[in-house]
Formats: structure tokens, sequence, C-alpha cells
């Protein structure tokens, strides 16, 4: 899935001369729509906060939770933003930087939907000058295992 959204971005990415890097993913049980629309949500916010300064670098990973599922984050060296709006960028229209970004505020709205229809949690870490971090908990996909009749579950 993140290669996909990866290609989708592509004339961004090479625009901004962005770098891109892709720790390898777990597989998860999600909506293969919304898990598209949420890492694209994530990933375009990467590129577009970006510093004057330095190009864009975005690091996606993920990682095992000890209760089980995954927490996945997508990590960027852009603006970054207050501590003070770390809830308040996760309700619909509520735009930081409105003079000199494009948007409607809806981005980051439409991926708490998507994660709290999953049963996972989204939040961010972030400060001004030192980009920011997105993570969100989703559940682990389901291993198949082999039965003793050789059919799988």
């Amino acid at each position: 899935m993140v290669a996909e959204v990866l290609l989708d971005l592509r004339e961004e990415i090479q625009q901004r001369q962005a770098r891109v890097a892709v720790e390898a993913l777990p597989r998860v049980r999600a909506t293969p729509v919304h898990m598209r629309q949420l890492l694209r949500n994530l990933v375009s916010n990467a590129l577009k906060f970006q510093r004057a300064e330095a190009p864009p670098e975005i690091k996606i990973s993920g990682r095992s939770l000890s209760e089980g599922g995954w927490e996945i984050s997508v990590q960027d060296n852009g603006i970054g933003f207050e501590s003070s709006a770390h809830e308040r960028i996760f309700h619909p229209f509520q735009r930081l930087h409105k003079a000199a970004y494009p948007g409607s505020g809806m981005g980051l709205a439409i991926c708490r939907r998507i994660v709290n229809a999953h049963g996972g949690k989204i939040l961010a870490s972030s400060e001004p000058g030192c980009g920011s971090t997105f993570y969100f908990t989703v559940p682990a996909a389901r291993v198949e295992e082999d039965r003793d009749d050789g059919s799988r579950i």
C-alpha cells in the first residue's frame, strides 16, 4: 500500500526533491482504500509542510505493540507545529498555516475517522521547526496457520 501511495505522489516527491525511507512494515487488518487514503494524507502533509531551507525527509516505519496490533509512524523534517495544537489538528476545518499553505483542513480529520473506524488511535508529536511525527495504531492481520489436514485457517 505504501508503494502505491508513493507512486501516486512520485511527481510531487521528485519536484520537492524529497527523500522517503520506508522500513519493513507489517500486514494489518484494514480496509485497503481507507489505508491508502490515510497514508496518502500523511505523506502529502509531510511533503506540503516542508521547511524552505531543506528538502523533505520522510520516514515511514512500524512497530509491534505489546498489547497486540501495530503502530505505524510517518515522520518528517518539516515546519512542525506547537504542542498546543496536537489535538486541534484532528478536528474538521482546522488549519494552522492558513495563509502559507493551501488545503481544506479536512485531511487529518479524515485520518482520525479512518483510524477510529479500524479500532485504532492517531496522535502527533511535533515541535516548530523540527518536523512532525504522526502515529496510528491498527490491529495486526491474522496470520494464517496450516492445519494438520493441509488447509489454512
